[in-house]
């Protein structure tokens, strides 16, 4: 099952970033605000934590591993962050405008 994190991984990586480009392309002039760039950037370091933990799985021994998985985990946590607090600022703005 090992053999099968280290591939998995690139190929979520690699869609990570089709994922990001593609919204680059179509959604760019909308995501200026301030929550967007917290988005933009939430998009750009999930992929990131993806090859960091890939690189991980390349590893022989759990002990060489952990600490890529660990800095993995700390990457997609900070994505999810950033992606939080962008969504959080894109609703309160939502909501001011209604108002």
């Amino acid at each position: 099952m090992k053999e099968y994190l280290e591939p998995v991984f690139q190929l979520l990586t690699g869609l990570g970033w089709l994922v990001f480009l593609l919204v680059m392309m179509r959604a760019r002039t909308r995501l200026r605000s301030a929550g967007g760039v917290l988005l933009k950037l939430a998009m750009m370091v999930m992929p990131l934590g993806f090859l960091i933990i890939a690189r991980g799985g390349a590893e022989n021994t759990l002990n060489k591993a952990s600490t890529l998985w660990l800095a993995g985990g700390g990457t997609m946590a900070v994505s999810l962050l950033l992606l939080a607090t962008g969504v959080w600022l894109l609703a309160g703005r939502e909501a001011a405008a209604k108002d």
